[in-house]
């Protein structure tokens, strides 16, 4: 039950990402200036487009189709250990989110002097970390 309730707990939090960035892919600015880095002038580090928001946004459904898979919710089309890898992978992705680039995202951050350096600091960060330890957890 609860290896089920993990992968649920994170199919949702993959459909919350999804649907930001479909928001992104339509034209839409919601949560720009929380949700990307941004420089020590809070300054976005990129824009979202179409492309990568497409893109991210595609990543983030296949995401929750492997741990849909995983849990037996859907069928697997694959061998078994497809979906073990998958959701090792996505739980490694997780991980190097969390510890972050030494720069303007993770734990490892230099630069603290903007709304998203805060944001990233107490939720995102800490959301990855837990996130990837849920992952593991499907193993």
């Amino acid at each position: 039950m609860a290896y089920l309730a993990l992968a649920i707990l994170n199919s949702l939090f993959f459909a919350s990402l999804a649907l930001i960035h479909l928001n992104w892919l339509l034209g839409g600015s919601f949560g720009s200036h929380l949700l990307i880095p941004t420089d020590g002038n809070n300054r976005l580090l990129y824009k979202p487009n179409g492309a990568k928001a497409a893109v991210l946004c595609a990543g983030f459904l296949l995401f929750i189709l492997v741990n849909l898979t995983r849990t037996g919710i859907l069928p697997e089309s694959t061998v078994e250990p497809m979906s073990r890898y998958g959701v090792a992978a996505i739980g490694l992705l997780l991980l190097l989110r969390a510890i972050g680039d030494f720069a303007y995202v993770g734990f490892s951050k230099r630069f603290y002097n903007s709304r998203f350096a805060y944001t990233d600091s107490w939720i995102f960060s800490p959301v990855c970390l837990v996130m990837a330890i849920f992952h593991f957890a499907l193993l």
